[in-house]
């Protein structure tokens, strides 16, 4: 393999940025290129594994830049307890101490490095710093070596991940794909962007354990997760000051918090926590330590078993700004009073959350929000129909975006002047929104009759566009375009409003890209 010696100041950018790692290393930092996926100790010129290359950079001290290639990296070499008091990556997990150590893979999709259930696989140690990006750690396991947290990475230190995916790891105690800080020990910190946990277990913290220290989230997804206990997604003990863009969906819990399990600082915006399951607190349980934020979330379609509440709050402090909390079943909210609560320009569906702020409504029970689904962005999403109270509701509004990077507000209800909308997303202006404003109720006097078929026809078209039908979507405009012109030309439609819509037909098709 080749050595070379080179200027770190890309690589300690991305560690400034990721975390706040230090901007400073010592003159002999290397970039080492990994050139072979078998697991040895080796780092020669033209032989070196990912185990060889961070024993190599363990022993040389200091910041290094460790390369992988594409390929699937099975860990072999199983864990020697007589050896683990070393800190050293020669057996069993991937120890790093010291650093900033930064280890790149050439994506999530291609760099993929397999635990073989051996070990966790990342253990990064009190006072060390690391920055692991572009790959995915698959089947790292701790039930072999006693727990301790971490079924596929375990952080102690400073740790910052981007573009990275954790699947299918498994814990014996905490943090299935990951477990960050220790009780008792408040320096551990965390910064993670653009990640994934995916299919990770644990007794809590299925996909997450937060245990102590400070985190930040941005543009994350937990996705079918489990926990035995709490936390199926996450479970947080720390300080979250960033938990944004964050989609939380189909975690479970046998206990309590199937997506979130809160008992520290928690400030969530621009996120979506859908699907999940739980006896209590499906989509989040948080305790009377706790204090949790909500701002532009979308809380919805999460099922607590055993007759309990999704949104389960039984002391501390809670917040709801903007936010959706409906469509949960059985009911959406407990929340106990001795919680401390504020809320405004919320939405809830059955009034069991008590939203009584400035611009909160209750028992609503068109919610007008589509089904989940990739909407861009990060993260599936929950989309607003036209006709959603949530639309153009939310003012003023506090976050320039929404979960999926679009500009707030927009003019979702097409009446001419932006709003925000309540939760993670902002409808955006559609094809039909001008067409919809000339026929609805108000606009122009118009035959019921005559109004209610050109309405069901646009219906039909917008309904068939979100489910991306588009061909089906282009024909009910066709049909829409006729009707309006056979209906001007009986006298049952006025000759300027006929005009205004076959303008708007036009319009639409070439919106929608109709042949």
């Amino acid at each position: 393999m080749r050595w070379r010696i080179r200027a770190l100041a890309t690589a300690l950018a991305l560690a400034a940025s990721l975390g706040g790692l230090p901007t400073a290393a010592p003159a002999h930092a290397q970039t080492i290129e990994v050139t072979t996926t078998d697991d040895t100790t080796d780092c020669e010129p033209r032989n070196c594994s990912l185990r060889g290359a961070m024993i190599r950079a363990h022993r040389l001290g200091g910041a290094h830049t460790i390369v992988l290639l594409a390929g699937v990296y099975q860990l072999s070499i199983p864990p020697d307890p007589r050896q683990d008091w070393w800190g050293l990556p020669d057996n069993g997990a991937l120890d790093i101490a010291g650093g900033p150590i930064t280890i790149r893979g050439a994506g999530p999709d291609r760099t993929i490095i397999d635990g073989s259930r051996l070990d966790r696989i990342f253990d990064v140690d009190f006072g060390a710093q690391a920055i692991i990006e572009g790959l995915t750690v698959r089947n790292g396991d701790n039930y072999r070596t006693g727990g301790g947290g971490g079924g596929g990475i375990r952080n102690r230190g400073r740790l910052a991940l981007r573009n990275v995916d954790l699947f299918g790891n498994r814990s014996a105690d905490g943090g299935g794909g990951l477990s960050s800080g220790q009780q008792g020990i408040p320096d551990a910190s965390l910064s993670l962007i653009e990640v994934r946990f995916l299919n990770n277990e644990a007794g809590w913290g299925g996909g997450l354990l937060i245990d102590s220290g400070d985190a930040s989230l941005s543009r994350v997804t937990f996705a079918a997760n489990t926990a035995r206990w709490r936390g199926g997604g996450i479970a947080n003990h720390g300080h979250v000051d960033e938990f944004d863009g964050v989609t939380v969906i189909h975690n479970r819990a046998r206990e309590v918090g199937g997506g979130i399990f809160q008992a520290g600082t928690l400030l969530v915006s621009n996120s979506t926590i859908s699907g999940n399951r739980a006896n209590d607190g499906a989509a989040i349980s948080a305790v009377p330590e706790a204090f949790t934020s909500f701002t532009a979330v979308t809380i919805t379609e999460n099922v607590a078993r055993d007759g309990s509440a999704p949104v389960s709050v039984t002391g501390g402090r809670v917040r709801f700004v903007g936010t959706i909390v409906a469509g949960n079943r059985p009911i959406d909210c407990t929340i106990s009073a001795s919680t401390a609560m504020e809320s405004s320009n919320g939405i809830e569906g059955r009034s069991s959350c008590g939203l009584r702020g400035p611009g909160d409504r209750g028992n609503l029970d068109q919610l007008g929000l589509l089904p989940l689904r990739d909407n861009g962005g990060f993260g599936p999403t929950h989309g607003l129909r036209r006709t959603s109270p949530a639309v153009d509701a939310y003012a003023p509004c506090v976050l320039p975006r929404d979960q999926r990077g679009v500009t707030r507000p927009q003019d979702g209800d097409g009446d001419g002047t932006a709003r925000c909308d309540v939760g993670a997303v902002e409808r955006v202006p559609g094809p039909f929104d001008f067409l919809f404003w000339q026929v609805a109720p108000g606009s122009v006097p118009l035959n019921q009759q005559v109004r209610d078929q050109l309405m069901r026809h646009l219906s039909q078209a917008d309904e068939l566009a979100q489910k991306d039908n588009l061909k089906g979507a282009c024909a009910q405009l066709d049909v829409f375009a006729g009707d309006v012109a056979r209906l001007a030309g009986k006298g049952d439609l006025d000759e300027k409003l006929a005009g205004d819509l076959q303008e708007g037909a036009k319009k639409a098709r070439a919106g929608l890209k109709c042949q």
